[in-house]
């Protein structure tokens, strides 16, 4: 996976678990609509300082957008941010890992 991937997954990711809109998410994110859909369409090129302000906004590490790992790996980093995952046991960590790669092929690819 390439970052701008990772970087579109977040997004995704993220705005589907708290079900917001395209329109409600870029008002939370304080970015445009369009903007948020070059990135959700991995063609935006969103600068370091956007990176993190995004990052900041959705309550993650900006070392998660801007890394190129796998989707297990960066799921992992992804869920790790969440208290709620990081806390609990080994096992049920690894499967809420799958299950979030698992759910992000299931998400449109294009809003």
């Amino acid at each position: 996976m390439g970052i701008r991937n990772n970087l579109a997954a977040a997004l995704r990711f993220v705005m589907i678990i708290k079900h917001l809109t395209l329109a409600e998410f870029a008002e939370k994110l304080e970015i445009s609509r369009s903007a948020l859909q070059e990135y959700l369409k991995m063609r935006g090129n969103p600068s370091i300082a956007t990176v993190e302000h995004l990052a900041q906004k959705m309550g993650i590490g900006p070392s998660v957008l801007l890394t190129d790992k796998s989707m297990d790996e960066f799921f992992a980093l992804l869920l790790d941010t969440f208290p709620e995952v990081s806390e609990t046991d080994e096992a049920r960590r690894l499967r809420l890992i799958e299950l979030a790669a698992e759910m992000e092929q299931l998400l449109p690819k294009n809003p």
